[in-house]
């Protein structure tokens, strides 16, 4: 009886860690889904083809070019735009912006769907974060968002606020001013 328990232990440690990683959200991405990431790359993930409306009507076209797909549980926006990632000097479509609503994504520190603002500032109190009121009249002063920079790299994690509660995150390239 103790074996079968140990065992069945073991599996459910491992089959949560391995959610867990699934559904993190970081400056870098969210889950497996990477900033930088190629299309083929998260066509091959996610499991099918990905249609780009704007990219398919006209191969010049530098825009950006956004779809919904889903990974596992996941619900994810993706921007993809054609530009150069990384040390990689062939072009390229790449991600550029992933923002997903679930609330199976937190952060590495447990900032989750529903956490406050304050949270975010107590959590990540040794970083460079910015706060932003929705510049939109119509939702004024109800949403905002709080972004957390990386200082290794040029991609940011913004938390989307409403109401001063976390409503969904976003990872993307940061460009600057």
């Amino acid at each position: 009886m103790k074996p079968l328990l140990l065992l069945l232990s073991l599996v459910v440690i491992n089959t949560t860690r391995a959610q867990t990683t699934d559904y993190l959200a970081s400056t870098g991405g969210i889950g497996p889904i990477k900033i930088g990431m190629s299309k083929v790359a998260v066509e091959k993930l996610i499991g099918s083809k990905i249609q780009l409306p704007k990219f398919a009507k006209d191969a010049n076209n530098y825009d950006w070019d956004t779809v919904k797909c889903k990974y596992k549980d996941l619900e994810y926006e993706v921007v993809f735009s054609k530009s150069y990632f990384g040390n990689d000097t062939t072009e390229r479509l790449g991600v550029y912006q992933l923002v997903c609503r679930s609330p199976l994504v937190k952060t590495k520190s447990g900032i989750a769907i529903g956490d406050s603002k304050i949270k975010i500032f107590e959590t990540y109190d040794q970083y460079r974060l910015e706060y932003a009121p929705d510049w939109d009249k119509e939702h004024f002063p109800k949403r905002s968002s709080v972004t957390l920079y990386d200082n290794e790299s040029s991609n940011v994690l913004i938390f989307l606020l409403e109401n001063g509660i976390v409503t969904g995150f976003e990872s993307t390239i940061f460009e600057g001013c």
